[in-house]
Order: structure tokens, then sequence, then C-alpha cells
């Protein structure tokens, strides 16, 4: 390719797969709730991970609440 050339996508935004960091689950970017336009800095996580991470954290939070 020479200097002058604009790099070309490799693929449409909808054909881009999200990997969960959790559990490998895929989602296109468009399917995420909300719909992504971009892939996101960081780790991401699928809506069941989420799910599971936020139950951890209210029983977390609970037995902390209970235990003083």
């Amino acid at each position: 390719m020479l200097a002058t050339e604009t790099p070309q996508p490799l693929a449409d935004e909808g054909d881009i797969l999200l990997l969960c960091d959790s559990c490998d689950n895929a989602c296109h970017l468009s399917c995420c709730n909300p719909p992504l336009k971009r892939v996101p800095k960081g780790d991401w996580f699928c809506i069941e991970c989420t799910a599971k991470q936020e139950a951890a954290a209210a029983e977390a939070a609970a037995a902390a609440a209970k235990a003083k």
C-alpha cells in the first residue's frame, strides 16, 4: 500500500464480534444492549456475566450490611 492510500476497514461494523472477557460469549456490536458503535476500550462482559457480577456484588453488600 502506498503512503497516500487510505486504509480500508477490515469489516463492516455489523461483522465485528465482541468476546466476553469472562466466558468468551460473542456478541455483534449492533446486538449489544445498548448497541455499540465501536469496540470499547478495556474489558467487556456479556449481559449474562454482567448480571452475575451485579448479583454477586448485591449479595456481598447484603452480607456486609448483615454483619454490622
